[in-house]
C-alpha cells in the first residue's frame, strides 16, 4: 500500500465523515437498514479491532469509532442479539493491551454510548 493511500484510510477528518455516514444510515426509519448494516459492518469492524497491532493503533482506534457510531444510531428497541457478543470479546482485548489514549477515549465513548441506549 502506497503512503498517500495509507494516509488517506488514516486521515482523521475522513473517518469522521465516515463515522457520520454510518450513523445517518443506521438510524433510518426504514424497517431493516439498521440490522443490514450491522451484519455487513460489525464483522470488518471486529475483525479490524482483532488484527490491529500495537504500532497501528489507529486501526483499532477508528474500528471502535465506527461501531459506536453503530450504536448511536440503533434504534430504542436496542443493539440486536449478538451485537455485543461479537464485539465484546476482541474490544476488551484490545483494551487490555492498548496504550494509545485515542484508543481508550474512543473505547470509553463506546461504552458511555452503550449504556445510554440501556437506559
Amino acid at each position: 500500500m502506497k503512503y498517500s493511500q495509507l494516509y488517506c484510510i488514516a486521515d482523521p477528518i475522513f473517518i469522521s465523515i465516515l463515522t457520520d455516514i454510518l450513523a445517518s444510515l443506521a438510524s433510518s426509519p426504514t424497517p431493516g437498514i439498521y440490522q443490514t448494516i450491522v451484519k455487513k459492518a460489525l464483522p470488518i469492524l471486529t475483525l479490524a479491532i482483532q488484527s490491529a497491532k500495537k504500532e497501528e493503533s489507529w486501526i483499532a482506534g477508528s474500528a471502535i469509532e465506527l461501531a459506536t457510531s453503530l450504536v448511536k444510531g440503533a434504534p430504542e428497541t436496542g443493539l440486536g442479539e449478538g451485537f455485543f457478543q461479537l464485539l465484546g470479546p476482541n474490544l476488551f482485548s484490545c483494551l487490555s493491551g492498548a496504550e494509545d489514549r485515542d484508543v481508550l477515549q474512543v473505547s470509553l465513548a463506546f461504552v458511555l454510548h452503550c449504556h445510554n441506549l440501556s437506559r
